[in-house]
């Protein structure tokens, strides 16, 4: 696998970049945090996603980019003589995960789990592996050591293949217990063929027994049946008489219950016949009473409409009165309103002149706050040269005269007490500077309080002024309302007069005009009576219609009920007769179904020992398959047992040989790097790390933090040479992040050139670093630089 490009855009810091890799010791420089981890970790993010991620999703996106911007990374790596092209995306406000893989520029999966699964299928290891052996991290390089004996064997097994072996064998021995399984099962359902036999022969005797009795059960059945078919043919001619006799009741009582209903209709016609008789009388007494009517109704109208006209009047007065007591009123305050404005003009000249002098005083605080704001920063700004200073007297101080300037990298010596002299100079001086800086400053507060207090005066001078000027502008307000009031009213009381003037004189009575309403509502009462008899009068022809024709309807139903009586005679039915033909029919129709069961329970019962017989017959030939299968079973199974022990012998092989291969491979590197300080470099049966120091074995507990990040290295190193070598996948890429951090200068060098012997099995050894000192020592550099907006670009040199 050879990395040839990557291409970001909104990841993390950077916005849009894009990178060519090159082959050979590639350091990646930059100061902490410009991005350099970033760069790489977005490699293994857009080979296995968010797991691959150092944080969540919602924070891989650029906090710049716009939620519609989209978060993509591209890489392009060569693997096998194939091109691959995996890009991956967070989409929307949401950051939902898209991802697609392209070989050879056609699309071989797309989605984000249809990726991950093809990637580490591809690369036979998940993202932990990954990074456990082809991404090495300083705060990381113990990973692999710490984990416990049983997680580091199972690590290591699935990195290096041996896992495939662990997979066949687990599946041979479930194939060999489900054979197991199967061989007791079919074992236990085996019969005796010898018993079967038995078994079939006894069904068989049963089976002819049954066929005799089914012959006899037949003959009754068929004399049975003939019997009852003629006692059917005499019933149903019962039948026939009985149903027309039950018709010829039914429609009689329909008869006699018409005639019924007709004969309380009829009573019920007279009873209204009657009843319409009386009020005709009634009608004629009505229309004499009704006589002045239309008389007192035009009476009554005229007084209504005098009513409405003195009430009009009444109205008018009263408005008029009100209207001339409010024109009064409204005069007296307009007066008052007029004197209190007056002083108007002197208030709002006073209102100008405090806002200029408001003015002028907020120009000369504003200027005294910046004075201040400058003197305050100066005076921060010794303050910090001050704690620099102090900090480096400390520094100095604590190291001595016999130490080392941690920037020439000379012994101090004589130029100590020089140096710590010169601080302490420094130092005072400084203290001068901010003492005057403290004076300056309070003498500008000072300034700064006079001027607040003035303007404050002014601001309350003003709102006092602002108060009068409101309440002359609500003065004004109502005067303005008055005086349109006044004109309104005037308008309205000169119409109310106009209308008094046309109303003139109005004559009412209100006590007569009462009397005759009362006289109108009674002969009102009467003509509704009236007209509710008229229009029951209306009914009595259509009353004396329904009577004769209730009594034509009567007559005919008389005479339908005479043939009813005739037909009834004449049928002569018997109801004993029936009943005695209807008990023998019964008893006849058990008898049949009685012999008909018996038939049946026969044929059922041939029917079920021949199909035992069948049964039996099937198991006899099942028995023979079945011993044959468990034959076949037992020699698969010895052939598996013989596969088991096969595999196992290969897998302790297999482990035996690459724990020395990969111990081999760390130890040369190891004692490379450290010069053949120590004596030897092994893994335990549990991987686990041992150091040789003067012939005495050591974990790697006993060692420093330099050591041990070193001893962590060469393992990893370690492991990706042997995956290279034994994976169907050519890695030919290393990374190696912050791995300088504990190690002094000759231990770099030492690295550095222990990497270049590899090149040879790494076509791409990448080391993230801040350390520019090793920029000498590397066939390429990638430089990450920060931009002022905080984002990061990438420049290869």
């Amino acid at each position: 696998m050879y990395l040839k490009s990557i291409s970001l855009k909104n990841y993390r810091r950077f916005k849009s970049v894009e990178l060519e890799f090159p082959d050979g010791i590639v350091g990646i420089i930059g100061n902490n945090g410009a991005g350099k981890s970033t760069l790489m970790e977005a490699i293994a993010w857009a080979l296995f996603g968010t797991d691959a991620s150092r944080t969540s999703k919602d924070q891989i996106k650029s906090i710049s980019a716009s939620k519609a911007d989209v978060c993509r990374v591209i890489l392009d790596f060569e693997m096998n003589g194939d091109n691959f092209e995996v890009v991956r995306e967070l989409k929307g406000a949401t950051h939902s995960v898209d991802a697609s893989v392209i070989i050879n520029k056609k699309v071989a999966a797309r989605g984000n789990n249809p990726v991950n699964e093809l990637i580490q299928r591809t690369l036979d290891m998940d993202y932990r592996a990954f990074m456990t052996s082809f991404y090495a991290k300083q705060r990381e390089l113990n990973a692999l050591s710490d984990f416990q004996p049983h997680k580091r064997k199972e690590l290591l097994t699935r990195m290096l293949g041996i896992e495939t072996v662990d997979t066949a064998l687990r599946d041979l021995r479930l194939d060999k217990r489900d054979l197991e399984m199967r061989v007791e099962l079919d074992r236990s359902r085996l019969k005796d063929k010898v018993e079967l036999e038995a078994q079939r022969k006894e069904k068989s005797q049963n089976l002819n027994r049954l066929r005799d009795e089914h012959k006899v059960a037949k003959e009754k059945f068929n004399s049975a049946t003939s019997g009852l078919k003629e006692v059917e043919k005499s019933w149903k001619e019962l039948k026939a008489k009985q149903e027309e006799h039950t018709r010829l009741n039914q429609k009689s009582g329909i008869v006699q219950t018409e005639k019924r209903g007709l004969d309380a209709q009829l009573k019920s016609q007279d009873q209204e016949r009657m009843k319409l008789l009386a009020l005709d009388s009634e009608s004629k007494r009505l229309q004499e009473s009704l006589a002045q009517y239309e008389e007192t109704k035009k009476r009554v109208d005229a007084l209504d409409e005098m009513r409405v006209k003195a009430e009009q009047q009444r109205v008018t007065q009263s408005q008029t009165k009100d209207i001339e007591t409010s024109l009064t009123k409204d005069r007296e305050r307009l007066a008052v309103l007029r004197k209190e404005l007056e002083p108007r003009a002197e208030i709002d000249k006073s209102v100008s002149q405090v806002k200029e002098k408001l003015v002028s005083a907020e120009k000369e605080l504003e200027e005294k706050r910046n004075l201040y704001l400058r003197a305050e920063a100066s005076s921060k700004s010794i303050g910090d040269e001050k704690a620099k200073l102090e900090s480096q007297l400390k520094h100095v101080e604590k190291l001595g005269p016999d130490s080392v300037c941690d920037r020439c990298l000379r012994p101090m010596g004589s130029d100590y007490q020089d140096i710590r002299q010169h601080l302490l100079d420094e130092q005072n001086k400084i203290d001068e500077k901010l003492k005057s800086a403290e004076r300056e400053k309070e003498k500008v507060r000072e300034i700064g309080r006079g001027v607040r207090k003035t303007k404050i005066d002014l601001e309350e001078w003003k709102e006092r002024l602002q108060k009068s000027v409101e309440e002359f502008s609500r003065l004004e307000g109502e005067r303005e309302n008055l005086e349109r009031g006044v004109e309104e009213k005037k308008k309205n009381l000169s119409s109310l007069r106009e209308m008094l003037k046309s109303l003139g004189e109005v004559e009412y009575d209100p006590t007569h005009h009462k009397r005759l309403k009362e006289e109108f509502e009674r002969l009102e009462k009467l003509k509704q009576t009236l007209t509710g008899l008229a229009s029951e009068l209306k009914r009595l022809p259509v009353v004396e219609k329904n009577r004769k024709e209730l009594t034509e309807k009567l007559q005919v139903l008389d005479r339908e009920e005479a043939k009813l009586r005739e037909s009834l005679l004449h049928l002569r039915f018997s109801e004993e007769e029936y009943k005695r033909a209807e008990r023998n029919l019964e008893e006849r129709r058990k008898s049949v179904h009685s012999t008909e069961l018996t038939l049946k329970d026969i044929d059922h019962n041939i029917e079920m020992v021949g199909k035992e017989i069948d049964q039996i017959k099937g198991e006899i030939e099942s028995a023979a398959r079945s011993a044959q299968r468990i034959t076949e079973w037992e020699q698969q199974r010895r052939y598996l047992e013989r596969l088991d022990m096969l595999f196992s012998d290969f897998r302790i092989s297999l482990i035996g040989r690459i724990r020395p291969t990969l111990s081999r491979y760390a130890r040369t590197l190891f004692l490379d790097l450290c010069d053949n300080r120590y004596e030897d470099f092994e893994l335990d049966e549990d991987y686990e790390i041992f150091v040789q120091d003067q012939g005495e074995k050591f974990p790697l507990s006993r060692f420093s933090g330099g050591e041990t990040d070193l001893a962590n290295l060469c393992l990893r190193v370690a492991i990706s040479l042997l995956i290279s070598e034994s994976s169907q996948v050519d890695f030919s890429f290393i990374i190696l992040d912050e791995i300088f951090g504990s190690q002094d200068l000759l231990r770099k060098e030492s690295i550095l050139a222990a990497l270049a012997r590899l090149k040879n099995r790494f076509r791409q050894m990448f080391l993230i670093t801040h350390i520019d000192d090793i920029k000498d020592s590397v066939e390429n550099l990638v430089y990450v630089t920060e931009n002022e907006d905080g984002s990061s670009d990438l420049l290869l040199q």
